[in-house]
C-alpha cells in the first residue's frame, strides 16, 4: 500500500516521500514536488491493483480521502505529461482538491457521509466525484458520497449559415480551404486537423489518431476515440499528390512547418471567420454535426465526431433533431434551450 509523507530535506526545504510496496518488498522514494509524488503514487497503486484478484480489490477499503485526492491528482499529472490535459486545467484541479480541510482529508474515504461535504465549492465537489468514480472503477468498491450537483443550463450553440460557410470556403486560399472543409464536412477539431499527415490518408479515408497540443503532436485523441473517416468531396484535388504516404503535415506554415493551435484564431483564418459571420473555428464542427444529424443516426454521428459515448452527442446535439431542419439556414441562428413547466423548448435566435 502506497502513501505520501511530507518531509524536510537536508537543506531544510520541503519534500515528499512515497512509501510503496511490490513483490520484492517495501521501499520509499523522495520527490521535490507534491505533483511528482502524486504521479508516482498513481503509477505504483495502478500497477498493484492490476495484479490483484477481484476479491482482493473488494477487501481494500483502507484509503483516506487524502490518498484518494493524491491518487486522482497523480492521474491528472500523468494526463498532463502525455498531452491529454492542459497545465491550466491541472492547476485548477490541484487548487480545488488540495484546499480541502485536513480534518476531512484524514477520514476514511468510503466512510464519509454526504452531509460532511456540505459547504465545499461546486468545482471541488465535481473533481471529488470524479475521484470517487475512479476509485470505484479500479477497486470495485464503494459509491460516490458526493451530493448530486445541479445541472447547468445548456449553453447556446452557434450554427453558421449554410450559405456563409460555402461562400467562405469558395473564397479561402487552398490551405484554409483544406482546414474549413475538414471542420465543416466531417467535424474535425482544429487540433486533429493540424496533426494530420499525408501518411494518414488511406485510400478514400483519413485516419484520425492524434492531435496537436502546446507540446507538439500527441498520439491519441481528446476522448481516446481513434476513427477512420471518409475523405470529404473536393478535398483530394487540393492536396499535393507527390506527398502521399509521407510523414508531412497536410497544412503547413510559409516556412513549411506544422502550424500551432494559434492558427485558428489569427491571420487569414480569423479574417475569413469574421467576414462571413462564422464566429469561432469550432462552430464549423457544430455546423458539421447538425448537418449530419439530418442524414445519419446518433451512433454514427457520435463515432464520426470522436465522442467517447453517445450520451455526449445526445446532450450537445440532441436538441437539433426533428423539426429543426425546417428552419431557413440562409441566415445565422443561435439556438437556446429553455425549460418551461418541465418541458424543454428550442428557441431560435436569428441574426
Amino acid at each position: 500500500m502506497s502513501s505520501i509523507k511530507q518531509v524536510k530535506t537536508r537543506h531544510d526545504s520541503e519534500g515528499f516521500r512515497v512509501h510503496y510496496e511490490n513483490p520484492a518488498g517495501r521501499f520509499h522514494k523522495s520527490f521535490k514536488t507534491r505533483e511528482a509524488a502524486c504521479h508516482f503514487l498513481f503509477l505504483s497503486e495502478s500497477e498493484r491493483f492490476l495484479a490483484m484478484m477481484a476479491k482482493e480489490k473488494e477487501q481494500c477499503r483502507d484509503w483516506h480521502l487524502r490518498k484518494l485526492i493524491q491518487f486522482y491528482v497523480g492521474k491528472k499529472v500523468f494526463q498532463c505529461e502525455t498531452g491529454h490535459l492542459r497545465q491550466s486545467s491541472l492547476d485548477t484541479i490541484k487548487h480545488a482538491l488540495f484546499s480541502i480541510d485536513e480534518t476531512l482529508q484524514a477520514k476514511m474515504a468510503l466512510n464519509i457521509r454526504p452531509s460532511e461535504f456540505n459547504g465545499l465549492p461546486e468545482n471541488t465537489l465535481k473533481h471529488l466525484h470524479s475521484a470517487y468514480l475512479l476509485l470505484k472503477a479500479m477497486r470495485n468498491v464503494g459509491v460516490s458520497p458526493i451530493p448530486k450537483l445541479k445541472r447547468k443550463g445548456e449553453k447556446p450553440i452557434f450554427i453558421p449559415a449554410f450559405e456563409n460557410v460555402d461562400r467562405m470556403i469558395e473564397e479561402a486560399p487552398v490551405r484554409e480551404k483544406i482546414a474549413f472543409i475538414l471542420a465543416s464536412v466531417i467535424g474535425l477539431r482544429i487540433s486533429e486537423i493540424l496533426a494530420l499527415d499525408y501518411s494518414d490518408i488511406q485510400g478514400e479515408y483519413l485516419n484520425i489518431s492524434k492531435h496537436v497540443t502546446r507540446n507538439g503532436v500527441i498520439e491519441g485523441l481528446k476522448a481516446d476515440v481513434q476513427r477512420l473517416l471518409p475523405m470529404p468531396k473536393g478535398l483530394l484535388s487540393l492536396l499535393d499528390k507527390n506527398k502521399f504516404g509521407l510523414h508531412e503535415p497536410l497544412i503547413v506554415s510559409q516556412s513549411v512547418k506544422r502550424l500551432s493551435l494559434n492558427y485558428s484564431t489569427t491571420g487569414i483564418v480569423k479574417e475569413l471567420l469574421e467576414k462571413f459571420r462564422i464566429g469561432k473555428f469550432h462552430n464549423l464542427r457544430h455546423f458539421a454535426a447538425v448537418r449530419l444529424i439530418k442524414k445519419r443516426n446518433d451512433i454514427v454521428i457520435s463515432k464520426m465526431l470522436g465522442h467517447k459515448n453517445i450520451e455526449t452527442t445526445s446532450n450537445i446535439y440532441g436538441r437539433f433533431s426533428g423539426s429543426i431542419f425546417e428552419l431557413n439556414f440562409n441566415i445565422c441562428v443561435h439556438f437556446l434551450i429553455i425549460k418551461v413547466n418541465g418541458v424543454k423548448t428550442l428557441i431560435a435566435l436569428h441574426q
